[in-house]
């Protein structure tokens, strides 16, 4: 099973748990409930579903639940991704936005840690944060940051984003240095996919693939856009794919996606998404001639 976990920003605190499909008209059906589909975990489990159902997949579960800031759903979507992972297999999971509490995520990763097997673990976003902060990040699989998250977690010093020193400089040349330094102070999961103007796919240390084309540099103001790579390589390391080749497939297939849906910078992250399909279906082809 390929489970997804995180929060929207909605006052609704109630936990929404089930299997999610992307529907029309921007929209993700979690059972009889539609969810718009907008930036954030949204995007996530959109991609996610999208990619799953071109695949043939079983849907991605998803435990989710409102929140604003306000603490209100984070305990409870702690406590429900323990009590699920418990009582069923679940091969991969992401966890995204939730609260970045450091106590309930050593709690989390106690009961993974006696799963067997193991899911595979993925974060993305605040999930990437608390990690860091509880000196856990080494326990996961895959991390999937922004050259702005990448310096978070190559400042051995800062235990919040907002404390990351300046010297950081989290340019695009800064990329090697950055991802050598989150290693250097256990920072990283074993694997990056660090998402920019070229994303980069990295195991132990050590850049192994970069994808740059097609290039759209309009997707760079698109809110939501890396989180459909986060959404597309899980469903491709669900189907059985290996994470460096699921990662270079999902950052090569949601740049095409950008490129069919011919954005602008008011484009909605909905728009690219449906494109995911016929995204999915070049990069299979060219994956084909290539390898």
């Amino acid at each position: 099973m390929l489970l997804l976990a995180g929060t929207v920003p909605s006052n609704v605190g109630e936990i929404i748990a089930g299997r999610a499909d992307f529907g029309e008209k921007g929209i993700i059906r979690i059972n009889a409930m539609n969810l718009p589909l907008t930036r954030g975990t949204a995007s996530l489990v959109g991609a996610a579903a999208a990619a799953c159902r071109y695949f043939n997949l079983d849907p991605p579960y998803v435990i989710m639940a409102g929140d604003i800031g306000q603490k209100t759903s984070g305990a409870n979507i702690y406590e429900g991704i323990q009590a699920f992972v418990q009582k069923n297999r679940v091969k991969t999971l992401v966890l995204h936005y939730l609260m970045p509490n450091i106590q309930y995520h050593k709690r989390l990763m106690a009961v993974i840690q006696r799963l067997d097997p193991i899911p595979c673990l993925i974060a993305d976003a605040g999930s990437m944060y608390v990690a860091k902060a509880a000196g856990q990040a080494s326990l996961y699989d895959l991390f999937t940051p922004d050259l702005g998250e990448l310096a978070f977690l190559a400042d051995d010093k800062a235990s919040h984003p907002a404390y990351t020193r300046g010297f950081i400089c989290h340019l695009e040349g800064e990329a090697a240095a950055l991802i050598e330094r989150a290693y250097k102070y256990n920072n990283s999961a074993k694997y990056l996919c660090v998402k920019g103007c070229t994303d980069y796919v990295c195991c132990n240390g050590s850049i192994v693939e970069k994808v740059d084309d097609p290039s759209v540099e309009v997707l760079e103001a698109i809110g939501g856009t890396g989180d459909t790579i986060t959404g597309i390589a899980a469903a491709l390391i669900y189907k059985g794919m290996n994470i460096v080749e699921a990662c270079s497939f999902a950052s090569k297939a949601n740049r095409w996606a950008g490129k069919l849906a011919n954005p602008n910078p008011a484009t909605q992250i909905s728009e690219i998404i449906k494109y995911l399909p016929e995204a999915i279906e070049k990069t299979k082809n060219a994956w084909a001639d290539i390898k």
